[in-house]
């Protein structure tokens, strides 16, 4: 992420910036603990990541809802967990600022979960053809990772950079140009290496994108404060939810 001006070239403080931080560590605690129950770190095999609690569509479509949301927290190796730890860092110590850390919490959960709700609907045919007792050609992939939660803060932040809030300082703004070749190029990325879940990255996308919109309609009415528009934003998390 690159800013409109030069910035210090150090990390904020950390009281900035605790919830990112918070959630990094959840991430790494439930690798951690999937180590210790003896998951390999660099290739599990698929058996142990859905006993983990990875979102598989033929379980989560038939009564395993809370994978939506525990599939959010598992890593299929400690590459994948690297790469989206620090992509965590970096869209979501930012959002934290702007979007204030209340906002930012429900956010990243509903973006989570939408990725992984989009995932399922996804895969669902095979999912009904499992159900009706034929074995599909091929098995839906086995989705985990934090992608969908953060391509939603990714989306959330284009919202930002486009429509800036007025009370930040110029020094305080997103690059818009920057941030689109960012999210391009994860999308790109999606596309051209097989087994991502591309169908969870833009479910969290677009669920970042129209919540960031709600947030950001108060603050370009210059009312961000008053119940009215309090309300309003919170409404649009109500009904994501």
């Amino acid at each position: 992420m690159t800013e409109s001006t030069a910035q210090p070239n150090r990390m904020p403080p950390l009281r900035s910036w605790w919830l990112t931080a918070s959630l990094i560590a959840l991430n790494i605690l439930v690798f951690v603990y999937g180590l210790l129950i003896g998951i390999d770190a660099f290739s599990p095999n698929n058996l142990d990541i859905l006993k983990l609690g990875a979102n598989f569509a033929p379980l989560t479509a038939t009564g395993d809802i809370w994978r939506l949301f525990s599939s959010m927290f598992i890593h299929i190796g400690v590459l994948h967990l690297l790469v989206n730890m620090w992509a965590l860092y970096i869209f979501g110590s930012y959002t934290e600022f702007y979007f204030g850390r209340k906002f930012y919490a429900a956010m990243y959960l509903l973006c989570g979960v939408m990725g992984s709700i989009a995932s399922t609907w996804w895969n669902l045919p095979a999912a009904e053809a499992m159900l009706s007792q034929e074995l599909p050609q091929q098995l839906p992939a086995i989705s985990a990772g934090a992608s969908g939660a953060i391509m939603g803060l990714g989306g959330a932040l284009l919202i930002a950079a486009w429509r800036p809030r007025a009370d930040l300082p110029i020094t305080a703004r997103l690059n818009l140009k920057m941030l689109i070749t960012l999210m391009l190029i994860n999308l790109a990325i999606g596309l051209l290496i097989p087994n991502i879940d591309n169908a969870a990255h833009m479910g969290g996308a677009v669920t970042g994108i129209l919540l960031a919109w709600l947030f950001t309609f108060s603050h370009q009415t210059g009312h961000a404060q008053q119940p009215a528009y309090v309300a309003i934003r919170w409404a649009g998390v109500l009904i994501v939810a």
